[in-house]
């Protein structure tokens, strides 16, 4: 059995961004996460394992009034960090 720690996930980060812009995995899943989401409109939400932020920052955009993300990896926080920095929401 493979245990991930922060480790595992600080070390793909930027790989893990790239793969979000891959049409198969984009279309579908993020297809899929938004069927299943509930309306979030003046919502505050919580996004557990939310890894560079992307999902928190739509979530944001389609009205949440709060997102906040949390992460074990720091490399991938240090990335949404850095998303918010330069395009904030």
């Amino acid at each position: 059995m493979d245990i991930l720690t922060s480790t595992n996930y600080d070390e793909i980060a930027n790989s893990y961004v790239k793969s979000k812009t891959n049409p198969a995995k984009l279309y579908s899943e993020e297809h899929t996460f938004f069927q299943v989401l509930n309306d979030v409109r003046g919502r505050s939400v919580l996004d557990l394992a939310c890894g560079d932020g992307y999902y928190a920052r739509i979530i944001k955009r389609i009205g949440a009034r709060s997102v906040t993300g949390a992460d074990i990896s720091e490399g991938m926080i240090a990335l949404a960090k850095q998303k918010e920095r330069t395009q904030q929401l």
